[in-house]
C-alpha cells in the first residue's frame, strides 16, 4: 500500500532553461544558471518517497521586485519545470538567474498528473490539488517544496529545496487480549475519508479538504495476531496517505475471528471504532487496536445432592 519514513537525502541537480524569451521582459537574464539542490526531510499505501524512490519533481519559479507575499505581483518565471534523475543525474531545461529582484521557487512530487498545480495570482499564492484514490495501493506520498525570496547574489550557490510530506501517513497495528489465544484479523477499513484537498503554499501552508467519504481497505492479506502487538499490513513500507483532515468522522471497521487451536470462539465481522485525532501533514501515525476475545466462556454451576435419609439396620456379630 504505501511508504517508509523518509532519511533525510541530500541530491544535486542542475536545472537549464527552456530561452531566453522565458524570461521577464523587464529583467536582465544572466548566463549564470540556476542549480538545486533537494533533500527530504524527517518524514511522517503506495510507496512512501525515499533516496530510492524520489526520481522526478515539477518546480515553478515567480519573481517579484520585493518579497513575496500573498497579495502582490507576481511574474511567473519558471513554468512546470521538470527535473528528472533517470539514473545517478538529475537533468532538466536550463533556467538563468534574472539580475534585479526576487525569485520564489515551489516544487512538488509525484510529477505526475495525480497532482494538479494552481498558479499563483496577484491575489493568492500558488497550490496543488490532489484526490486520494480509494484504492489504497495507487494513493501517492505527496511531498512539496518551497524556496522563497531567493536573489542574484544567490546565483553561486545551488538552490536548496526541502522536501517535506504534505499527506498523513496511516498505519493499524493489533493486539490480541490473551496470548492463549489467536487472533486472525481478516479485513480493516477506514470509511469516511475526505478525498479532495487543495494545498496552498504560504507561510503556514494549509489544506481544504473537500468531496464525497471515501472507504479505503487497509489488508490485503489475512494477519494472525496474538498478545504481541502485530502490524496488521505484511508489508511494513505499506501505509494509507490520507489528506489531512479531523479524524472525528473517520471510522474504522475491523473484522477478525478468535480461535483456541483449531476451535473457533467467536466471530468478530464488524468491531467499529471512531477515531479522535486531527491529522497534520508529514504526521505519521499508527494506531494499536485491541482485540478482545469475545468468546461465550464456559462457566460453571455446581450443586451437591443431599445425601439420602440414613438408615439404620441391625446388624448380628457372628458367633
Amino acid at each position: 500500500m504505501k511508504k517508509t519514513l523518509l532519511p533525510v537525502i541530500a541530491m544535486a541537480m542542475l536545472l537549464s532553461s527552456c530561452s531566453k524569451n522565458e524570461m521577464v521582459d523587464a529583467t536582465a537574464a544572466t548566463s549564470t544558471p540556476i542549480g538545486f539542490s533537494s533533500y527530504m526531510g524527517t518524514t511522517t499505501k503506495g510507496v512512501a518517497t525515499d533516496i530510492n524512490t524520489f526520481k522526478a519533481f515539477k518546480v515553478n519559479a515567480y519573481h517579484t521586485t520585493a518579497e513575496i507575499a500573498a497579495v502582490g505581483a507576481k511574474t511567473q518565471y519558471i513554468t512546470a519545470g521538470d527535473v528528472t534523475c533517470p539514473s545517478d543525474t538529475w537533468t532538466s531545461a536550463d533556467y538563468f538567474w534574472p539580475t534585479t529582484g526576487n525569485l520564489s521557487f515551489y516544487a512538488y512530487a509525484p510529477a505526475t498528473d495525480v497532482v494538479t498545480y494552481i498558479a499563483a495570482t496577484a491575489a493568492t499564492m500558488p497550490s496543488i490539488k490532489y484526490t486520494t484514490p480509494a484504492d489504497a495501493t495507487k494513493q501517492a506520498d505527496v511531498v512539496v517544496a518551497a524556496t522563497l525570496n531567493q536573489t542574484y547574489a544567490n546565483a553561486d550557490a545551488a538552490v536548496a529545496m526541502a522536501f517535506t510530506h504534505a499527506l498523513t501517513r496511516v498505519n493499524f497495528s493489533a493486539t490480541g487480549a490473551d496470548n492463549a489465544y489467536n487472533y486472525n484479523v481478516t479485513s480493516l477499513e477506514v470509511s469516511n475519508v475526505l478525498p479532495n484537498g487543495t494545498y496552498t503554499f504560504g507561510e503556514t501552508p494549509t489544506w481544504n479538504v473537500s468531496g464525497t467519504a471515501i472507504k479505503c481497505n487497509y489488508m490485503a492479506t489475512a494477519v494472525d495476531v496474538n498478545a504481541t502487538t502485530t502490524p496488521l499490513n505484511a508489508d511494513k513500507a505499506a501505509s494509507l496517505m490520507l489528506i489531512p483532515q479531523d479524524a472525528s468522522a473517520i471510522t474504522v471497521t475491523i473484522a477478525y475471528t478468535v480461535s483456541n487451536g483449531s476451535t473457533v470462539i467467536s466471530n468478530n465481522t464488524a468491531v467499529v471504532t471512531t477515531l479522535t485525532e486531527t491529522w497534520v501533514a508529514g504526521q505519521n501515525i499508527r494506531y494499536n487496536i485491541k482485540l478482545t476475545t469475545n468468546g461465550k466462556k464456559i462457566t460453571f454451576k455446581p450443586s451437591v445432592t443431599d445425601w439420602n435419609g440414613e438408615t439404620t439396620p441391625d446388624v448380628t456379630p457372628a458367633k
